[in-house]
């Protein structure tokens, strides 16, 4: 493989080299700025190059991205989208000779533009939008689908959630199409010729109309001198080897600038922020080891238990009012083909701790997810029952961005924006723009982050991106991007999974502290974890159809230690799960 890459570098050098050696000699003041067209000079031809690279991408960049957002966001999977991809694809691989014989049908005849360097733009226009889709379409899925969902759940529209997450994160990639596309602009010869001739008008020279008679571009004054020769001048190889050495050059810049351009955006996106920890902590701990993090005996439950559970109303049983209610609530996949959810019956009390506990795949999540709608994204899915927020029916809500500013969520790995630490805090605040003033805005990021216990370890350093913050301050700095916004409830997917325990222990002080003002919702495998920051708790299992289900609900003293089924004990002193 590396005598290939090596090879390959080789051949490119030499080309390169070869071009510059003999073009350079040639390149004067007079050579690139003259505007006679018979002479050798090739002024026009640059001038021309560089406007008809101008109208193309003008066309080609916000149609081909227009287009990729839309395949990417919002066509959903189905034959018909297939197709249009499909389409896509083929037109790519269209001949550029094709092109030239449409446009040259379509703009100099049908439309009466005539040879022009409208007529040569916009045929390139359609020869460049099917690459510039199919590039953008990779650059825009390649963003991690947690910046969406965590947009989402901060109340964001699929367009603000494209517009302000999306495109930026994937600019360096929307940029490397960019590049590609005008590359194969600026070396086409075949459409050219045919819609906008192979001579310059002589006042094509910075001649901004774009219904000029003829222009010709550097590539086709290649093939010109080539092909049909200068007349008179004496050394038309001379001209030949100037024009592809000014081509070659233009070329190398526009690729060196946007290279340099994309290092800095790149490293400016990612904050120089080491890889996250893998959920789960690292392979090379033994099953034991692993094992003994969730396996307790019923005495070290309840010391476990004791000064943080108990003075919470769960020594007495009692439950705060019901903000969130399940009735009877089923969730299906598969446009009711999978059955994940069955009869769920379930009570979270305003201003409490609610943890969802159970073996994988027993449909914690999918509960969880159910809660502020975030299952609205995946095709297919299906609800029967009532799941209430406030007594209202969570899925007869018509406006959910308003059910998602009352109803945050937290997502098992950190998932800051590619932003700065303060941008990432004001971005549920900026959602509503209209209602807070730029100054209100300042004070409610601060406000936030002292509310998630990171203001003095971030107040010097909030124009720095929030991926350079370790795990745990990253997976803070996400909880105050949350309650920014004032939600009433926060969902907790698993928020410690990816954290070590020093992070996991203030994850859950501040979970504590929360509860003071928010109601919340965490699904955890860890029982100490579960032990330690709820009140109740909730047991989830599934059947044999793989069907999730309720087993057990109550206070968590009761759960941990007295529990009523006794899958519920296997479960909690690690017999299965």
């Amino acid at each position: 493989m590396w005598a290939a890459a090596l090879l390959l570098v080789i051949v490119l050098f030499a080309v390169v080299a070869s071009l510059l050696i003999a073009g350079i000699p040639v390149l004067s003041p007079e050579f690139l700025l003259t505007r006679h067209v018979y002479q050798s000079g090739i002024g026009p031809q640059i001038w021309c190059t560089f406007y008809v690279l101008f109208l193309t991408l003008l066309i080609v960049v916000p149609v081909g991205t227009g287009a990729a957002v839309y395949m990417s966001e919002y066509a959903r999977p189905g034959r018909l989208t297939n197709i249009i991809r499909f389409s896509t694809e083929a037109l790519a691989s269209v001949p550029s000779i094709v092109y030239g014989v449409f446009g040259s049908i379509v703009f100099l005849v049908t439309m009466g533009l005539g040879y022009s360097v409208l007529s040569g733009a916009l045929t390139l226009a359609l020869l460049n939008l099917p690459l510039m889709v199919r590039v953008a379409e990779d650059a825009i899925r390649s963003v991690p689908a947690s910046y969406r969902e965590a947009s989402l759940a901060l109340a964001g529209s699929k367009w603000e959630t494209a517009r302000k997450i999306v495109l930026p994160t994937a600019l360096p990639g929307l940029l490397t199409a960019i590049v590609l596309t005008a590359g194969r602009i600026i070396g086409e010869t075949a459409p050219l010729i045919l819609t906008m001739g192979t001579t310059v008008s002589p006042n094509a020279y910075f001649s901004l109309n774009p219904l000029v008679s003829t222009g010709e571009t550097l590539a086709v004054h290649i093939w010109v001198i080539k092909i049909i020769g200068l007349p008179g001048v004496p050394n038309s190889q001379a001209a030949a080897d100037g024009s592809a050495a000014v081509l070659l050059l233009m070329v190398l810049v526009i690729n060196i600038f946007v290279a340099f351009f994309n290092t800095r955006l790149e490293r400016r996106l990612r904050g120089g922020s080491p890889p996250l920890p893998r959920a789960g902590g690292s392979k090379k701990r033994s099953a034991h080891e692993l094992q003994g993090k969730r396996i307790m005996s019923p005495e070290a439950i309840t010391d476990s238990l004791q000064g943080v559970v108990l003075g919470r109303n769960q020594g007495t049983g009692e439950m705060a009012t019901a903000e969130v209610e399940a009735r009877n609530f089923n969730f299906y996949y598969d446009n009711g083909g999978f059955k994940a959810l069955k009869d769920i019956n379930l009570r979270m009390g305003r201003h409490q701790v609610t943890a969802l506990i159970g073996p994988s795949g027993c449909g914690k999540s999918t509960f969880l997810r159910a809660i502020n709608r975030m299952h609205d994204q995946t095709p297919g899915t299906v609800t029967e029952g009532e799941l209430l927020f406030e007594g209202e029916d969570i899925n007869q809500v018509d406006d959910l961005i308003d059910l998602r500013k009352k109803i945050g969520m937290i997502f098992q790995r950190p998932n800051p924006f590619p932003m700065t630490i303060f941008d990432n805090v004001a971005y549920g605040l900026r959602l509503e723009a209209q209602a807070f003033r730029k100054s209100e805005i300042s004070d409610s990021v601060e406000q936030a982050l002292r509310d998630a216990y990171l203001w003095d370890e971030v107040k010097d350093k909030l124009r720095q991106s929030g991926l350079a913050l370790s795990g745990g301050q990253q997976q803070r700095l996400c909880i105050a991007r949350a309650i920014a916004v004032k939600p009433e409830v926060i969902l907790m997917d698993e928020p410690c999974a990816a954290l070590d325990p020093i992070a996991t222990l203030a994850i859950e002080e501040l979970i504590n502290e929360l509860t003071k003002n928010y109601t919340i919702v965490i699904v955890t495998h860890n029982m100490q974890q579960a032990a330690r920051v709820s009140q109740y708790t909730a047991f989830f299992t599934t059947d044999a159809s793989r069907t999730g289900q309720l087993v057990e609900f109550g206070p968590t003293t009761e759960i941990f230690t007295n529990p009523k089924d006794s899958r519920t004990e296997d479960y909690i002193t690690g017999r299965f799960g």
